[in-house]
């Protein structure tokens, strides 16, 4: 993935978004799709799959809540996640 951009950026800042993560994930042999997760500031994480890291098919889904955010972060590295 590349690094973040000024637009995306002020996207996050103002969905008030505290950090995102992508993994990529295998259904079978060769078929692939990205999980989008992200990690809002009042303590809900959503869950996207699809086709693109901005892929408007499918809907977000609550999977659960943060309190610390370091934390969250050493997770999602040792899974696998790419921040």
């Amino acid at each position: 993935m590349r690094g973040p951009n000024v637009a995306s950026w002020l996207a996050r800042l103002m969905s008030r978004e505290a950090m995102r993560a992508y993994q990529v994930r295998r259904v079978a042999h060769a078929n692939k799709y990205l999980v989008r997760r992200r990690y809002l500031t009042d303590g809900r994480i959503l869950e996207h799959a699809g086709t693109g890291p901005d892929a408007e098919d499918g809907a977000e889904r609550l999977v659960g809540s943060w309190t610390d955010l370091d934390a969250e972060r050493r997770r999602l590295k040792a899974d696998g996640w790419e921040l």
